[in-house]
């Protein structure tokens, strides 16, 4: 599987992630301490996704750069589709999201995305030049 239909799996999982994070808190109500819990478990697990994706594609690449932008194309897919639901579902009180509001959680998907991957991606390019240099 190429890195860029890697990147667009993980964006499309942290997108049914998020999704299903924004229903349970406004089901359960955004200001309760649950939602906080939520909303936290939320940001683990697209952490440990982006971080994933850039370890994978800086070690099968040996360039962090890609794995950047393959964290900048996933952020950017979950950015995406968390703007098309917040404009789609409105919150419990009936209004919907700002387009600021909305514009901060793209700019998160995308900055998170692309820095956590690059990160992940430099410790995986280093592994793969490590492996490479025992091979001989």
């Amino acid at each position: 599987m190429s890195w860029m239909m890697l990147a667009a799996a993980v964006g499309l999982v942290i997108s049914v992630i998020d999704t299903v994070a924004l229903v349970a808190a406004r089901g359960i109500g955004a200001d309760s301490e649950a939602a906080q819990y939520v909303s936290a478990a939320d940001q683990i697990a697209n952490i440990v996704l982006f971080s994933i994706l850039g370890f994978r594609v800086g070690r099968g690449t040996g360039l962090a750069r890609s794995a950047a932008e393959a964290g900048v194309l996933a952020g950017s897919i979950a950015g995406l589709v968390a703007v098309a639901v917040g404009f789609a579902v409105p919150s419990t009180d009936g209004e919907r999201a700002t387009t600021r509001e909305i514009i901060s959680v793209l700019a998160l998907n995308v900055a998170m995305g692309g820095l956590v991957s690059l990160a992940n991606g430099w410790i995986g390019s280093r592994a793969e030049a490590t492996r490479r240099d025992r091979r001989g």
